[in-house]
């Protein structure tokens, strides 16, 4: 049951904590934060304490293809199991969006377990 409550309270942390979102070259921000409520339900949360990971950062940049298929360009953190989680939850993920967000770029950060 502990060990419960605190993934809910890390979920919740990181639904609260995904810090910069933002949808280059575009004024439509409704687009933006419809994208990143999906990509954060994606993400998930990874068990930290399980795979001895610190608190740490990633951010991720990618665009949406015609089919709805996220396509990741760059992830970056300085931790590389946190990087690797995040890129591959989202690589070739489907999202529902409207027809102007394909191929624009997006760029979320999340700050894990801070």
């Amino acid at each position: 049951m502990k060990t419960l409550a605190i993934i809910v309270t890390l979920f919740t942390s990181l639904l609260l904590s995904t810090g910069k979102v933002e949808a280059k070259n575009t004024s439509n921000k409704t687009t933006a934060s419809a994208v990143r409520e999906q990509v954060v339900k994606k993400i998930g949360m990874p068990e930290l304490s399980r795979e001895k990971i610190e608190p740490a950062s990633v951010s991720v940049t990618f665009t949406i293809n015609e089919n709805n298929l996220i396509i990741v360009k760059e992830v970056s953190g300085a931790n590389s199991f946190l990087n690797e989680f995040v890129g591959n939850k989202l690589h070739h993920s489907k999202i529902a969006t409207t027809p102007e967000s394909a191929g624009q770029e997006f760029e979320i950060e999340f700050s894990f377990g801070k």
